[in-house]
């Protein structure tokens, strides 16, 4: 296992605004943004392209003092 700092970690944490954004690219705005995709919920939405982030658990521009986890619904096409 090797792991490589980036350096000191920051005095906060800034959440993304990932709503409207597929699975694969809200996970890396998380990674980004140095926070974690936490538990993922789905939720039917015909108007909305398969696994489309709904919902986000915390809202965004808002600043966390450690790295958690953002939980989120994502929409499916099938009931």
């Amino acid at each position: 296992t090797l792991i490589v700092s980036k350096g000191n970690p920051p005095d906060y944490y800034v959440v993304p605004n990932i709503i409207n954004f597929s699975l694969s690219k809200a996970k890396i705005k998380l990674s980004n943004a140095g926070l974690f995709l936490g538990e993922i919920t789905y939720e039917f939405n015909d108007q909305l392209l398969n696994n489309t982030i709904i919902e986000q658990s915390q809202p965004p521009d808002k600043r966390l003092s450690f790295p958690a986890d953002i939980d989120v619904v994502l929409s499916k096409d099938k009931r």
